[in-house]
Order: structure tokens, then sequence, then C-alpha cells
């Protein structure tokens, strides 16, 4: 027989079974094969394809519909669910459940579940308009919220509302403009903390406690910058304040057990101290340790281009102490005291100086007085005081440096001699020796 339709006007009966209503209603077939048109509404009650169907309408199902084989659709824009959950992998052990998900074809996007972490991953950015609420999110993209909006953790117990997270919001004024970090919990003295290392070595690096002070290294902050926690805090290599690289620093900070350190470890010039008019009004001079103050080159242990005034102390009054921490023997230098004028103008420069000078017998010291700068080198003074037995009651010399009596003056021809003067009277000339319209009262030379 050729191949012809079936037509059937009054249905039809297959096996004693009715497959074909006499209304064209279709009751139950195995449609392998067939199409249904979009024009067609036939209604089943069960329903079993051993092979491909194609669904160009709508497929309404009031049952179950198991499928063993691949649900392909072509040009389908929503998937509307009425029941509240779709299960993937039903039916299957719990340690079978892991990269079940969606995959979005072509883009290579998924979310996936991660038995063994018991976790979804997302291999894709998340942008979230609303708001999610969980226990933890791990990400190994970004995580963006708008920037008005906030990433926050909250929690109220017993004790009172506990507010923490981060927002782009200004929390004062509303303002959306840049990163605030907060923590407003009800035992807040912990703060804000910020932990290093790994899961399994967790290190403490610095904390913001609830009063704003930052403690690096400790827990409870007491300044507003506070670094370390034990006496000994960094080292010259690794200082706990540094400014400047690894091996080039300029400026670091760091402790022992009982010092402290301020320290240019790198830099030629040392270490200088400003202020706000002045600019710079001290200097310690990193190739020599010299201290200048209103100098920046100074040129011996302290170097003072001004005054140098000294205040102060208890019932002796203020003092100026040059101490030698040497075995001093006979005669040997002590300390001294210059004034010198240093400008290369003058000719010749100006110079006197005070000498100390150990004295021989008592263990006393002797003065010597020098006014100018060749005979200071020599060691030959103008003046000396000198003790004068046990009881240290000195003589005084002047042209000699071992004076035998109170006053002991030397000297050659006119250039030496005892001059008293009274700048009050009216006298005749005084010698040639004497500076001249100056009155006298006695002159005794040598001669």
């Amino acid at each position: 027989m050729a191949d012809k339709n079936f037509i059937v006007k009054n249905g039809l009966e297959v096996g004693g079974q009715e497959v074909v209503s006499s209304s064209g209603v279709v009751t139950s077939a195995a449609l392998g094969g067939q199409t249904l048109a979009s024009t067609d509404s036939p209604t089943f009650n069960n329903l079993t394809l051993t092979n491909d169907i194609a669904v160009g309408g709508d497929l309404n199902l009031t049952g179950d519909l198991n499928i063993t084989g691949d649900v392909n659709s072509l040009s389908v824009t929503d998937l509307d669910v009425t029941d509240q959950t779709i299960t993937l992998g039903a039916g299957q052990v719990e340690s079978a459940s892991g990269g079940s998900g969606i995959v979005v074809d072509g883009s290579g996007a998924s979310i996936l579940w991660d038995e063994t972490n018991d976790e979804w991953d997302f291999n894709k950015d998340i942008n979230v308009t609303g708001t999610i609420s969980s226990g933890a999110i791990t990400s190994t993209g970004a995580i963006k919220t708008d920037y008005s909006d906030e990433i926050s953790m909250d929690y109220t117990p017993n004790l009172g509302a506990y507010y923490k997270g981060m927002s782009g919001r200004n929390q004062s004024s509303s303002t959306a403009r840049g990163l605030h970090i907060f923590n407003y919990d009800n035992d807040s003295n912990e703060g804000i903390n910020f932990w290093v290392g790994t899961n399994s070595s967790k290190v403490f690096a610095a904390r913001i406690n609830s009063s704003g002070n930052v403690g690096i290294g400790e827990t409870d902050p007491n300044a507003q910058l506070h670094i370390g926690s034990s006496n000994a805090t960094g080292d010259a290599t690794n200082p706990a304040l540094q400014i400047g690289g690894a091996n080039t620093y300029r400026l670091g900070m760091y402790t022992d057990n009982e010092t402290a350190y301020i320290e240019n470890k790198n830099g030629d010039d040392g270490i200088a101290f400003r202020v706000k008019t002045a600019g710079e009004a001290m200097r310690i001079d990193g190739g020599t340790g010299n201290v200048g103050i209103g100098t920046t080159s100074p040129a011996s242990f302290l170097t003072n281009a001004t005054a140098l005034e000294i205040s102060g102390g208890t019932g002796v009054g203020s003092e100026l102490i040059l101490t030698n921490n040497s075995s001093m023997s006979a005669n040997e230098v002590v300390g001294s005291l210059i004034f010198k004028n240093t400008d290369p103008s003058g000719a010749p420069n100006h110079f006197a100086g005070l000498r100390a000078r150990a004295e021989s017998t008592f263990g006393r010291m002797d003065l010597e007085f020098y006014a100018g700068r060749s005979r200071m080198e020599g060691g030959t003074p103008d003046m000396v005081i000198i003790p004068n037995g046990a009881d240290a009651q000195a003589n005084v010399g002047i042209g000699t440096d071992l004076p035998s009596s109170k006053l002991h003056i030397s000297g050659i021809n006119t250039t030496g001699g005892l001059f008293v003067e009274d700048s009050s009277a009216s006298a005749a000339s005084p010698p040639s020796c004497c500076p001249p319209s100056r009155p006298f009262l006695m002159s005794i030379f040598f001669e």
C-alpha cells in the first residue's frame, strides 16, 4: 500500500485501548519521532517517550516529568518555575553531589557546588544591587557593591547591638566619599584589628582601639601611635620606625632593654633639627659626630654659632664643667677654654684662652691665662694662678709660670712692672711705658 495519511474521524482503538477519542484527543500513545504542531492541544494522562520529541508551543504538566536524557531548549528567554525549588542531582548521595550547578555555555561562567569545602564556587564576578546575608563569602574575583552601600557584619546578642563593616559612605556626613571601616561594638575595646600569616599560623599585626590610638604589634595602645610591646623593639637593621629603604634609610628609631636610639645609618650629613622661624637650629654631623648649634658644619665636638647660656642650678648656681676622665700626671693639661675669631679678614685673628693644668704635688690644678694663640700653643702663659702648699693658697704670676710669692711679676726693662692708677685724679703724664693721658698714683719698674 502506498504511503497515505490516516484520517481518524470517530476515534481509534489499538489492541482494545482507545488512543484517539472520537473528538480527536490523543489519550495514550508512543510518539517516537512524532511532532505535535502548535495548533494541536493534546492531553496526556501518562506519556512515555523513547525517542526525541519537539514541542513548539506550551507544554503543561500537572504531574512529574521524568527525563533520563538531556533537555535542550531553543530560543527560550525565561524559565518560570512555579514551585519554590530546583533540585540538582536529586537522589544522589552527598559525596557525589560535587560539581552540581549551572554552567553558561560559551562564556565559561558557572555556579558549581564544591562538596569538599562545603561551598558554592562562582568563577565570575558577582554584582549585587540589594543585600546579601551570609555566613561566609570566599571569592577569587571581586565582590562589588554600590559606592553608597556598605558591607556589614551585624549581631545582636543580649548585651546589645554589634555593628561593623566597611562602606563608601562617610559615617558622619553620609556623603559617598572615600573608604570607611567601622566597628561600633558595645565591647569595642578591641577596635579594628589587622592579622597576617596563614590559617595555621596567625600573627597579630596592628590594632586601632576605641580611642583612635594605633598599636603596631601592641594590642592595648596608650598613645596615638604605639609601636611594639617589649623593652627591646627593633634594631639597627630592622628599626621599629624607619623612613627610607631597607639598606638606604636615613631615619630609624628603635630600643634595646635600656637605651633609645635615633639613627641615620646610611646618610652622610647626620641628623638635623629644624624649627619654624630659624630653620636649622642644631645638627649632629654624620662623619664626625660633632654637634653644631646654629651651624651646619661643626668643626669640633660642640660648635655654637652664637651665645651659649647656662642657667639654673641650686646652691652653687650654674656650672660649666670640663672633665678629663684619664689618669692625670703632673703638668698634664686637664682642659682649655678658648676664645677666638675665625674671620679670615682679621689681621691677625684674635685669640685668648684659659687652661687648667694638673698640679704636681697636692692633686690640684694650675690656671693659665693666654692673650695670644702662639703663646698658648707654645705653652707660655701671660698669667698663672698656682696653688702654694697644702692649704692651696694660690700665688699669682705675671710674666712667669712659677710665682714664688703671692704676686710675682717678671719683666725686662720697661715692659715689666707694676702700675697703680687713679682714673679720677689729675696728674702729670705717665712714664713712657704707660698709656698716655692716664693719671697714675705709683709705678714700679724692674730694670
